[in-house]
């Protein structure tokens, strides 16, 4: 388990939570690195990327839809990515990254085929 406050930490300086609770982030980290790719030999990234943390290990592992992805905070809606996985994320951070107001919509072109269901 990682400790609550490297969490808090890492989250203070604009480290995603799902990052910060991901232990390859931590070896990455501890080695002095900025990516954990570096570690896993893979890409891994989040919904703002079209993916959905496939290299993540950590305790939300199977359950990324139970928080939000950038906060931490108990779920609004879930992202469903690409590969049909579902990633939590609060009212707040889903208005904040994502414009899902039209056809034509503010969300990164990795992005792009993200919906959100509401819970």
């Amino acid at each position: 388990m990682i400790p609550a406050e490297l969490v808090k930490r890492a989250t203070s300086s604009g480290v995603l939570f799902t990052c910060a609770m991901c232990k390859n982030f931590w070896r990455a980290r501890s080695q002095g690195l900025d990516e954990c790719r570096t570690i896993t030999g893979k890409n891994c990234a989040g919904p703002l990327r079209g993916l959905s943390y496939p290299e993540y290990d950590g305790e939300l592992k199977n359950h990324l839809h139970t928080v939000c992805f950038v906060c931490g905070a108990k779920p609004d809606g879930v992202l469903k990515t690409k590969d049909g996985k579902l990633i939590g994320v609060c009212k707040k951070h889903k208005e904040a990254l994502f414009d899902f107001s039209g056809a034509v919509d503010g969300r990164p072109e990795t992005a792009d085929s993200l919906q959100v269901e509401e819970k």
